[in-house]
């Protein structure tokens, strides 16, 4: 099911979980360390809100679309690169490492805190 994306704003909004994404071209283009994407999202003022944040594990995964590949996510989403997005969530067996998506495949990582991925931010209360 496709999510509805507001081109004005340039962000995704899937009621289901209730969260809304950044969907403009920073995703394509801003590669950071995962401390610095934590406070990219933090810091971002976008489509007229300032509570954004890195999504956990679970809430990028619902954007995944596995039935997909390069890229695999939901239709609605205009800027994508088929590479590792941060999220927010640690690996736990290994903490100087933290979990991404590859939105290649869909399937989830770990990279060194200190590695290069890109960044797509979320705001809202995760529900499923």
């Amino acid at each position: 099911i496709a999510l509805p994306r507001d081109d004005a704003k340039e962000i995704v909004f899937d009621k289901d979980t209730g969260l809304t994404w950044q969907d403009n071209s920073d995703t394509q283009t801003i590669r950071i360390n995962r401390k610095d994407a934590r406070q990219y999202c933090r810091s971002l003022v976008f489509a007229g809100h300032k509570d954004w944040y890195l999504p956990r594990v679970e809430e990028l995964n619902s954007i995944v679309d596995k039935e997909k590949n390069n890229p695999a996510i939901r239709t609605g989403f205009k800027y994508i690169k088929s590479a590792h997005y941060w999220t927010s969530s640690p690996n736990l067996s290994y903490t100087k490492n933290a979990l991404n998506i590859d939105f290649r495949s869909g399937e989830t990582y770990h990279n060194a805190k200190k590695g290069i991925c890109y960044v797509r931010c979320v705001r809202g209360n995760y529900k499923l």
